[in-house]
Parts: C-alpha cells; sequence; structure tokens
C-alpha cells in the first residue's frame, strides 16, 4: 500500500538551487523555479539527490545499501555496494515548493510572506494525492486580501502607533484573528506573530528577479579579483513543501528517522556552494 507523506523545509541558510542559467542584466546564476506558476522551487531530481547523499553519508545501518537501492534505485555506484543489478526505486519523490519567504519591512527586520495561491497550491497537491487536509485555510486567505487591491495586505502583528507597516509598496493592515494566525504558524512551523498575507499580484512580484536577493561571489587568485559574479538565492527562513509517495512505511521510516530525528539533527543540504554554507536546510514532518 502506497503512502503519502509532506515535509516542511526550512532554510536556514541563504539557498542557491541554480538553473545553470544567466538572467537579464547582472544575475548571472539563476536559482530554479516552478515551470508553471514561475515560482522558486527545488526541482525534484535535486531532493532526491540530496536525500541520498545525506542517507549515504549519515545512516550507519547494516541494510543501508540495500535499503537506498530499494527506495532511491541503483543508478549510482553508492547504492550498487550490495550488488551488481540494476533496479528503478520504489519511492516518488516530488519537488518542493513555495510555501512562505521572508520578506523586509519598513518596521520590522522581516516578515514570514504567504498569499492565496501559495496556500491554494499547496492545499490542491493533497487533494491530487489522495491526501486531503481535513481543515482548509484557503478561502479564509483568500478573503482577507484581494488582486482587486494588491497595494494592501494583511499582517497579525500590530505596527507602530501613527505609522504604516509597508512590504514593497503594499500596506499592511493588522487583522485581529488569532485562529487564523495559530493556523499559519503551525503551517509554516514559526513561533511568531511576524505573518503576512498579500496578494498573489504582490507575492509574484516579490519572487521576481527584481525583487529575490542577489549576492557577489568572487574568485581570488594570489590576492587579486579574477572573477566576479552574482547569484541568485532563496534567503533563510523560507519555508517550502515537498511530498513523498513511499511503497512501504519502513521506507518511509529509515528515511524520516535520518532527517526529522530531533535527537541526531543534521541539517540537508541542497543545491551547490555548500563550503559557504549555502543550502542547509531543516526537515519537518507535516
Amino acid at each position: 500500500m502506497n503512502i503519502t507523506q509532506f515535509y516542511r523545509v526550512e532554510t536556514i541558510t541563504d539557498a542557491h538551487v541554480g538553473t545553470g542559467e544567466s538572467g537579464f542584466g547582472f544575475i548571472d546564476q539563476l536559482i530554479q523555479r516552478d515551470s508553471a506558476t514561475g515560482y522558486p522551487c527545488f526541482n525534484s531530481t535535486g531532493m532526491k539527490g540530496a536525500i541520498k547523499q545525506f542517507i549515504d553519508t549519515y545512516a550507519d545501518s547494516e541494510n543501508k545499501y540495500e535499503m537506498m537501492k530499494r527506495i532511491f534505485g541503483s543508478d549510482s555506484s553508492a547504492n550498487k555496494k550490495g550488488g551488481s543489478e540494476t533496479q528503478q526505486g520504489e519511492s516518488v519523490f516530488f519537488t518542493a515548493h513555495l510555501l512562505a519567504l521572508p520578506v523586509r519591512t519598513n518596521k520590522n527586520s522581516f516578515m514570514l510572506t504567504t498569499s492565496p495561491e501559495l496556500i491554494n497550491f499547496f492545499e490542491h497537491l493533497h487533494t491530487l494525492l489522495g491526501d486531503p487536509l481535513k481543515e482548509s485555510i484557503y478561502e479564509e486567505i483568500k478573503s482577507i486580501v484581494s488582486d482587486d487591491n494588491p497595494d494592501v495586505g494583511k499582517c497579525f502583528k500590530n505596527t507602530y502607533v501613527g505609522a504604516e507597516m509597508d512590504i514593497v509598496g503594499t500596506r499592511l493592515n493588522l487583522i485581529n484573528n488569532d485562529e487564523l494566525l495559530n493556523k499559519l504558524k503551525s503551517l509554516f512551523g514559526f513561533d511568531s506573530d511576524r505573518i503576512a498575507v498579500v496578494s498573489n499580484r504582490t507575492m509574484a512580484e516579490l519572487t521576481s528577479d527584481l525583487y529575490l536577493p542577489v549576492i557577489s561571489r568572487n574568485a581570488l587568485d594570489d590576492g587579486e579579483s579574477q572573477n566576479l559574479w552574482y547569484e541568485q538565492i532563496l534567503p533563510r527562513f523560507t519555508r517550502l513543501y515537498f511530498a513523498n509517495i513511499w511503497k512501504e512505511e519502513k521506507q518511509q521510516d529509515f528515511v524520516e528517522n535520518l532527517l526529522t530525528n530531533k535527537d541526531n539533527k543534521k541539517p540537508l543540504q541542497v543545491g551547490g556552494n555548500a563550503s559557504v554554507s549555502y543550502g542547509f536546510t531543516s526537515i519537518t514532518k507535516m
């Protein structure tokens, strides 16, 4: 019997999961984006490869390589050590999609920001994979912001008296709704009232090449700059989610015991530039 499970990804450090392509203007290395929506993502191949490498590094069970072959398939030398036969992996790895993005404001260092569209995609994927949520919050989120009035968002944190909080031209009005705030806290794994909801139009703008952070990188040779380039990143505190379909519960347990073990927590590194601490993430079961 197949088991569907969703996992939350929190970026502990800035992450550059690149496409290998350059953008218009000064961005030399772009991040991956969903081909349908254009929102940032971590492609399924990258997630599968990162998890496989993580397990190969940290798992110490006697049947590690046999289990890796069953889960991931025998497509690398790492999981062929138990034999020479090749086989397809039994578990299905999905792309990690954006759920919430930390965005700077004029009153706080950042607000963890989402939109109706991002919530809807999350809930819709649950339904498509046969695991509908017991309680939907999409309609409630949709009712408090509108694309007809994209310059106004909602937040759950009191602004300064006589002043307004602002995200890139979007005014955040306070909404007193502790029940919705607690639902979003639980969804994001974020124990703070620094949560904002903006329109779909505003979120598309916030995740565009114009607003996502870009970091300069430099290669030195004997102290002299030989190459300067600019990389687009997803900032730390970003929330994403991905789904897995497991053929057997013991396969799921084998991976989860390493990825989500609170007593022996190790970050999962996704994407490039690990030596400069890019792409370190925390994985939790949703």
